[in-house]
C-alpha cells in the first residue's frame, strides 16, 4: 500500500513538473508585469524587461506576443521617465508592424499614436505632431471611430499645450460632431470634445462664443441627471469660470469656483488633481479683487495638494509658488517676493520650454519684483527677454502682451522716460480693447495708469479722459462685485478702489477751474462710494428680514450665534483658550462661511437697487429749496510726482503725499451747472492742532476763535443766508459738533444760525421721507450698579472704576413719565436690572433709550492677540456689574457688564426709529475716512436702528439728565429728532453758554 501511494505521489509531481515547464518565462513575467500595470511602475518595468528579453529569445521579433510586450514596455518607461528607452523600444514596434503589414492595420497606428504620446510628453512637438498626422492621414474614421477621435484630441491637446489653439481649433473642426445614441461613453465623448472647444475659443478670446458652448454642454448634462456625468459638469463649471475671469466678471466666476469646489469635495474619493485646479482660480479671482489674504490661502492650499499630486517641481507646483510670490509682493514682502521668483523661473528653465505662456508670465513677474525693489536695470533686462519671446514666439496680440508691455511702461514711468512710457501704454490698451471690448474693467487700471502719465506731460485733454474712464469702471466693478462679497471682503476688495477715487479727487480738483464739470463727477462719485459698506451690510440684513426665506434666515441666525461665541473668545485668557474645544480660525472661517452665503443669496436684490437708485448731484440740485444748503465733504490726500536723484539713478516716483487736503462741494438753489468747490489745505492741522485747540477750548472754558476761521467760515460766502444746511461730512467733520462753533466777532454760535443736518450720503438728502414710529414702545436703561454683588458673595468689590450715575435714574423715570402720557409703553431696566443680558434680550423697540457710562478706550476690554476688529471692543457701555468685571477676571464674558460696538451690531432693532445714548464719548470710535466712525453709533445702525443720538465727550450727570428731559419734551410735541435736540440745547445754552456741557450730542442716521 505504501509503495503505491509513493508511485502515485511521484506521478503526480511529475505531471505537476511538466505542468509547470508548459508556461513559457516570458508569460510568467509579463503576467506579473499587469498584476503592478498602473500602480507601481518602478515594479512594472524589471518585470516587463525580463518577459521582453524572454520573449525575444522564445518567439522572435515578429510574434505578436513579443511585439505585445515591448509596446508596454515602451509606455512604462514613459510613465517612469525613462523618455529614451520608450522611443526607442515604441519605434522598433512601429518598424516591426510596418514591415509585417503591407495595409496598415489598426494596432499599428495604435502603436504610433503611444509614440507620438511619447514624444508629445517632451514637448518634442514637430516630431509629436507629424505621429499623429500620420495616424489621421491612414486611419478610417468609420471603422476606428474611438482611436479616431483619441488621436484627433491627442492632437488638439498638443496644440493647446504649447500655445496655439488656433491650430488647436482648427484640427478640432475636422471631426465631424454628431448626436450619438444612447451610450453614456459615446455621450462622454462628444460632451468632452465640446468641452474642449468651448476651451479653445476662450484662450482664442471668442469669449461669446465659449460662453455659448458652454452654456449648451452644462445644460445638456444636467437635463441627463446622470452622475457619471458629473466630473464634465464640474470641468464645465471650472471653464465658465474661467471666462467670468476673463471678461472682468469675477463675482460670477467666483460662483462658479465655489460650486465646483462644493462638488468636488463631496466626492469621495476627493479627485485632487481637480481640487487644485479649483483651489488655483478661487486664488486668482480673489487676488484680482484685491482679497490678498484670501487669495493666499486657496493658493497655500493649492499648492499643498499640488506637491503630492504632481511633485515639487512640476510646472503646476511652480505656478502656484509664483502665484504665491505675487500675493508676497503686493503684501510688501518685496525681498521674499524676488527671491520666490527668481527659484521659479530657474525651475521653469528646466520644466518648460521658453516658448511657454508660463515662463514668460514669470519673467513678467519677476521684473515687477525687481522693480518694487528697486533694481531698475534687473527688471529692465528682464522684461526685455520677456518682450522678445512674446515675438518670437508670436504671442504680442495675447493679453500676455498686454500685461509686460504695461510693466514696462510703469517701469520706463517710474526712470523718468515718460514719453516712452506712453508708447507702451498705448499699445497695451489698444490689444486689451481689442481682446475684451471698451468697457472691459481690465481697462480700468492701464487707463489710469496712463491718465496719470499724460496728467505729468500735462496734457489735459488726454488725461482726463482716461482718469473718467477708470473712474467709470471702477463704478461698474462696485455696483457688479460689491454685493458679492463678504464683509471682509468687501473692504479688502474697496481698499484699492478708494485710492482710485481720492486720486481722481486730486486730479478734478486741480482743473476745476477749466472744466468745472469735474466737480459734478467727483460729487457722484461720493454718492456712490460715501458709507458704501455700511449701507451695503444694512440692505443686507432688511433683505434677511423681508425675505420669506427660513434658510436664509436660520443662517443669519447662525451668524449672529457665531459672532457672539467670537468675541467672547476673543476676550478669553490664554489659559482658557487652551481649554477650548474650538479655535478663532475654526470660529472665523465658520463666519466667513455663512456671510458667503448670506452675500449670495441677497446679492441680486442689492445689485438691483445698486443699479436702479442711481442718484446723480442734478437729483440733489433740483430739490433744493431757497433756504436749504448742502456740503459735501471729502478728505483726501494730495496725489503728485517726486523726482528721486539725479543722473543713472534718477527715479520718478507718483503717489499720495503726508498732505491732507478737505475739499467741501457747495449746492444750492443757486449753483445750477456744478457745484461750488471750497479746497481747504489745511487738512493736516484741521485733524490735529486745530482739533486739539477745539477741545481744549471746551474743556478749559476758553473763548474759541480758531474753529470757525478754519472748519466753517470757507463755507460762509456761498451758503449766503441759507437757514437749513445739510451736511455729509468725512475725517475731522466726524469729530466736532459744527453747532458748538462760534463767529469770534459775534459771538453767535452756530446752532443759533443754522439748522444742520448730518448725513451719512448725500442721497440721503433725496430720499429723506417723514418717518413715524413703527410702534409706542420704548426700553429705558438707566442707573446700572456698577459694583453690583452677585448671589453667593459678599463685601465691596476692590477696584471700582466706574462710578454711580444716580442721575440717570431720575431721567430715566421723567421720561417714563413723558411717554405714558402721551399713551406709550415702557420697560424700564434700572439699577440691578440695568443688565447686559437685558439689553440684549430688547426686542426692536420705537426707542431705545439708555442712560450710562460710554467709554472709548484700548483698556477696558481686555483682548487675546488673536482678535481681529479690535476697534470695535475699544468702544462700549457699561452696565451692571462693570465694576466686578474690572477687578475679577474670573467674570462671566457674557454678561461682564460690558457691551462692546462688536456686541452691539447683533442687537435686533429692525424696527427701533431711534436710539439715544445719554452716555460720554458714544460718539467716538475709530474713523475711517469715507466710512464714517466704527464705533457704537455705526454698531447701533447696523443692528437696524433709523437714528440714534450720541456724544462727542465726557458730560456732566446733571446736565445731561435735564438735557435729555426737555429733547423728549419737545419731541413729543411733534419735532423731528434733530429740533427736538436743538430746542433742548439752545434751552440750556440760556443757563450757561459754554458748549461743553450742551453741545456734546448730536443726531445721525437714515432721516
Amino acid at each position: 500500500m505504501k509503495a503505491l501511494t509513493a508511485v502515485l505521489f511521484f506521478t503526480a509531481l511529475a505531471i505537476f513538473s511538466q505542468a509547470q515547464q508548459a508556461v513559457p518565462s516570458w508569460k510568467i513575467y509579463y503576467d506579473s508585469a499587469q498584476l503592478y500595470w498602473s500602480k507601481d511602475w518602478n515594479k512594472t518595468v524589471p518585470l516587463l524587461a525580463r518577459a521582453e528579453k524572454s520573449a525575444l529569445y522564445d518567439l522572435g521579433i515578429y510574434d505578436e506576443n513579443y511585439l505585445t510586450i515591448i509596446n508596454d514596455l515602451g509606455l512604462a518607461y514613459a510613465k517612469v521617465g525613462d523618455y529614451s528607452n520608450a522611443e526607442k523600444l515604441l519605434g522598433k514596434s512601429v518598424s516591426i508592424k510596418t514591415e509585417l503589414n503591407k495595409t496598415p492595420n489598426a494596432d499599428l497606428y495604435r502603436t504610433i499614436l503611444n509614440l507620438a504620446t511619447v514624444h508629445s510628453e517632451q514637448g518634442h512637438i514637430p516630431e509629436a505632431e507629424k505621429y499623429y498626422k500620420q495616424v489621421l492621414a491612414g486611419l478610417n474614421p468609420d471603422s476606428e471611430p474611438e482611436l479616431y477621435r483619441k488621436t484627433i484630441t491627442s492632437l488638439v491637446a498638443l496644440f493647446e499645450s504649447n500655445g496655439h489653439p488656433d491650430q488647436a481649433l482648427s484640427t478640432l473642426d475636422i471631426l465631424k460632431i454628431s448626436e450619438p445614441g444612447t451610450s453614456a461613453e459615446q455621450l462622454n465623448t462628444i460632451y468632452e470634445l465640446q468641452l474642449a472647444r468651448g476651451r479653445l475659443n476662450r484662450k482664442l478670446g471668442n469669449f461669446d462664443a465659449s460662453q455659448k458652448i458652454l452654456d449648451g454642454v452644462s445644460t445638456k448634462i444636467k437635463n441627463s441627471q446622470d452622475k457619471k456625468f458629473d466630473d464634465l459638469f464640474v470641468e464645465c463649471l471650472i471653464e465658465h469660470g474661467l471666462v467670468d475671469m476673463e471678461i472682468g466678471l469675477f463675482n460670477q466666476a467666483e460662483k462658479n469656483f465655489l460650486q465646483a469646489f462644493r462638488l468636488v469635495k463631496a466626492e469621495t474619493p476627493v479627485d485632487n488633481a481637480t481640487l487644485t485646479e479649483v483651489l488655483n482660480n478661487l486664488g486668482g479671482v480673489y487676488e484680482k479683487l484685491g482679497i490678498q489674504e484670501k487669495a493666499l490661502v486657496y493658493y497655500q492650499d493649492a499648492l499643498a495638494i499640488c506637491v503630492q499630486v504632481y511633485g515639487s517641481n512640476s510646472l503646476y507646483t511652480l505656478t502656484l509658488q509664483s502665484n504665491i510670490s505675487g500675493i508676497e509682493l503686493r503684501q510688501g514682502l518685496i525681498q521674499k517676493a524676488v527671491k520666490g521668483y527668481e527659484a521659479a523661473e530657474n525651475k521653469f528653465k528646466i520644466a518648460a520650454p521658453e516658448s511657454s505662456a508660463s515662463y514668460i508670465t514669470v519673467l513678467n513677474n519677476l521684473a515687477s519684483a525687481y522693480r518694487a525693489n528697486k533694481q531698475i536695470k534687473e527688471a529692465r533686462q528682464t522684461l526685455e527677454r520677456a518682450y522678445g519671446l512674446v515675438q518670437k514666439y508670436h504671442l504680442a496680440n495675447d493679453d500676455l502682451a498686454a500685461s509686460i508691455m504695461n510693466n514696462m511702461a510703469v517701469l520706463l514711468t517710474a526712470t523718468g522716460n515718460t514719453q516712452e512710457a506712453i508708447g507702451y501704454y498705448e499699445k497695451a490698451y489698444d490689444l486689451r480693447k481689442k481682446i475684451y471690448g471698451d468697457n472691459s474693467v481690465l481697462l480700468m487700471d492701464l487707463a489710469s495708469n496712463m491718465a496719470v502719465v499724460y496728467w505729468e506731460l500735462k496734457k489735459p485733454e488726454k488725461s482726463l479722459p482716461l482718469f473718467q474712464k477708470s473712474i467709470e469702471l471702477a463704478i461698474r466693478q462696485i455696483k457688479y462685485i460689491f454685493p458679492n462679497l463678504s464683509e471682509d471682503e468687501q473692504v479688502q476688495f474697496y481698499k484699492k478702489l478708494k485710492e482710485d477715487f481720492e486720486r481722481f479727487n486730486t486730479i478734478a480738483f486741480q482743473n476745476a477751474t477749466k472744466n468745472p464739470e469735474l466737480l459734478t463727477q467727483v460729487f457722484n462719485n461720493e454718492i456712490t462710494i460715501k458709507s458704501l459698506l455700511f449701507f451695503t451690510q444694512r440692505h443686507r440684513r432688511q433683505i434677511v428680514d423681508a425675505k420669506n426665506d427660513t434658510m436664509l434666515v436660520r443662517h443669519y441666525d447662525q451668524l449672529k450665534s457665531k459672532r457672539e461665541q467670537l468675541g467672547y473668545f476673543y476676550q478669553l485668557s490664554l489659559k482658557d483658550i487652551a481649554q477650548t474645544k474650538v479655535t478663532a480660525i475654526e470660529l472665523e472661517k465658520e463666519i466667513e462661511s455663512l456671510e458667503k452665503s448670506i452675500s449670495l443669496k441677497t446679492s441680486e436684490t442689492i445689485a438691483e437697487k445698486m443699479k436702479g437708485d442711481v442718484i446723480r448731484w442734478s437729483d440733489v440740485q433740483s430739490k433744493m429749496q431757497p433756504d436749504e444748503a448742502l456740503i459735501e465733504i471729502i478728505r483726501f490726500r494730495k496725489y503728485d510726482l517726486k523726482k528721486l536723484g539725479e543722473g543713472i539713478d534718477a527715479r520718478t516716483s507718483f503717489g499720495f503725499t503726508d498732505s491732507v487736503y478737505y475739499a467741501a462741494l457747495i449746492t444750492t438753489q443757486e449753483t445750477k451747472q456744478t457745484p461750488q468747490l471750497v479746497l481747504l489745505k489745511e487738512g493736516t492741522n484741521m485733524e490735529t492742532r486745530f482739533l486739539n485747540y477745539y477741545r481744549n477750548a471746551l474743556t478749559y472754558y476758553v473763548k474759541d476763535e480758531n474753529s470757525y476761521p478754519y472748519y466753517w467760515k470757507p463755507f460762509e460766502p456761498f451758503i449766503n443766508s441759507k437757514k437749513t444746511i445739510y451736511l455729509s461730512g468725512d475725517g475731522v467733520y466726524h469729530r466736532l459738533n459744527l453747532n458748538t462753533i462760534a463767529d469770534p466777532v459775534s459771538n453767535q454760535f452756530l446752532i443759533n444760525r443754522y439748522n444742520i443736518h448730518y448725513l451719512l450720503n448725500p442721497a440721503q438728502y433725496v430720499e429723506k421721507t417723514k418717518q413715524t414710529f413703527y410702534s409706542k414702545t420704548a426700553t429705558l436703561i438707566g442707573d446700572p450698579v456698577f459694583d453690583m454683588v452677585y448671589q453667593g458673595e459678599s463685601g465691596q468689590r476692590a477696584g471700582e472704576q466706574f462710578a454711580a450715575l444716580p442721575g440717570t435714574n431720575t431721567e430715566v423715570v421723567k421720561i417714563d413719565e413723558i411717554l405714558k402720557e402721551k399713551g406709550w409703553t415702557a420697560q424700564l431696566y434700572l439699577r440691578k436690572l440695568a443688565t447686559e443680558k437685558n439689553l440684549k434680550a430688547v426686542h426692536s423697540p420705537a426707542i431705545l433709550h439708555i442712560a450710562t457710562h460710554g467709554f472709548f478706550s484700548t483698556d477696558k476690554v481686555k483682548l487675546s492677540a488673536e482678535a481681529k476688529k479690535d476697534y470695535l471692543f475699544y468702544s462700549g457701555l457699561v452696565l451692571s456689574g462693570a465694576n466686578r468685571n474690572l477687578a475679577d477676571e474670573t467674570q462671566e464674558i457674557y454678561d461682564d457688564g460690558i457691551v462692546t460696538a462688536y456686541e452691539v451690531m447683533n442687537l435686533d432693532l429692525t424696527h427701533t426709529h431711534l436710539v439715544v445714548l445719554s452716555a460720554c464719548e458714544t460718539g467716538l470710535g475709530k474713523l475711517e475716512n469715507g466710512e464714517g466712525v466704527y464705533g457704537l453709533q455705526r454698531s447701533f445702525l447696523q443692528a437696524g436702528a433709523r437714528n440714534i443720538l450720541i456724544s462727542l465727550w465726557k458730560v456732566d450727570d446733571q446736565i445731561t439728565q435735564e438735557l435729555m428731559v426737555k429733547f423728549y419734551q419737545y419731541l413729543f410735541q411733534g419735532k423731528p429728532e434733530r429740533e427736538a435736540l436743538k430746542l433742548a440745547q439752545i434751552d440750556l445754552m440760556k443757563k450757561n453758554s459754554n458748549p461743553v456741557g450742551w453741545g456734546s450730542f448730536i443726531v445721525v442716521g437714515l432721516d
